[in-house]
């Protein structure tokens, strides 16, 4: 029996044969480096970078063209609802965090070196505006890459002060906390794993170390997960050496990167997201696209202003391993047009 994504993909390969557009910017050259994750059938929702105009629809109804397409299908009413109320966005935020996942550990420290300045022109990834309709047209977006604008560490033990008209009874790095405190406490994020559950040191899940019940072995979300490993939990030590080590940019469970712009974007306009040749894994062999091309097909056209803008940095589409885009959705076209009403328009 021939199933519903084998028909697709034979249809694909079929249309691919008659479109001059078929391999993107140029086609894909394997280098046995980690792969872009994109698994559009996976469950609950498709693993893809995010934003990504893939997971819009076209609509000629939204100002920008399109609207998000979220699925509706979920285990509670309430997430039915929220979904609703994310498909009638006609883009994605302007200050949001970019996430692109891979098959396999990326170069972290190769990453880190790159960053380490302000400039530009050896950066591995680039966050480009794209849209000539645009003002901002061709605009670079600088990115945080732990230099410390985005921090995720809530608090350490050493910075505890009492202060009995604080709801806890502590004053932390001069700011109340709407939660208790554990005196014995270490350093908190909410977001990445900090805790090595690896208790005996053999590389297996134990029953009695899977502490967050995820099934999942976690290594501290730090360069060296090593870092903190001498230091006892629960001392000032111990909460400093997270604060110094913790991982901001990229998540290791997931081998996922995650890129914060530094400023908002510009509303309704496609930005395009450029990994170079720069990027690599473990064993310097760059990323590939899990595509025959280097982009999404229905993609290449918007991706059409790259080549040039790449320029600047001594770099050119044989240089980009995978690109996609994403569409930036109304922020405050709402208060411009109350705006221009009062005053008579």
């Amino acid at each position: 029996m021939v199933t519903r994504r084998a028909l697709l993909l034979l249809l694909l390969a079929t249309l691919g044969g008659c479109d001059e557009r078929a391999e993107g910017l140029r086609a894909t050259e394997p280098t046995g480096g980690p792969i872009v994750v994109w698994d559009v059938e996976a469950l609950p929702l498709p693993e893809i970078p995010l934003p990504n105009d893939q997971a819009t629809r076209l609509d000629p109804t939204s100002p920008t063209g399109r609207r998000l397409n979220v699925s509706l299908r979920a285990s509670t009413a309430y997430e039915r609802e929220t979904r609703a109320v994310f498909d009638t966005y006609d883009g994605f935020g302007t200050y949001a965090p970019i996430f692109v996942s891979f098959d396999r550990p990326l170069d972290l420290r190769a990453i880190e070196r790159r960053f380490a300045d302000d400039d530009f022109r050896d950066d591995p990834f680039y966050l480009l505006n794209v849209d000539p309709t645009c003002g901002r047209f061709g605009e670079e977006v600088a990115l945080d890459m732990g230099r410390g604008r985005f921090p995720l560490v809530l608090f350490q033990r050493g910075d505890v002060i009492p202060d009995p008209e604080a709801p806890d009874g502590h004053l932390v790095g001069g700011r109340n906390l709407l939660f208790p405190l554990d005196p014995n406490g270490t350093s908190n994020n909410l977001v990445f794993t900090e805790t090595d559950e690896d208790r005996d040191g053999d590389g297996e899940l134990d029953p009695l170390e899977d502490l967050d019940f995820d099934g999942v072995l976690d290594r501290p979300n730090f360069i060296d997960p090593d870092a903190c490993a001498a230091l006892a939990i629960g001392t000032p030590a111990y909460d400093a050496c997270v604060a110094d080590n913790l991982l901001t940019w990229y998540e290791r469970e997931t081998d996922t990167l995650v890129l914060r712009p530094l400023w908002p974007l510009e509303q309704r306009c496609t930005y395009a997201v450029v990994l170079t040749d720069r990027l690599t894994g473990v064993d310097g062999a760059p990323v590939q696209s899990p595509f025959l091309g280097i982009n999404p097909r229905d993609q290449t056209r918007a991706l059409a202003p790259v080549g040039a803008l790449l320029e600047r940095y001594g770099l050119a589409v044989e240089n980009v391993q995978f690109a996609w885009t994403f569409t930036t959705g109304s922020m405050t076209h709402d208060l411009e047009a109350l705006r221009r009403g009062l005053y008579g328009d």
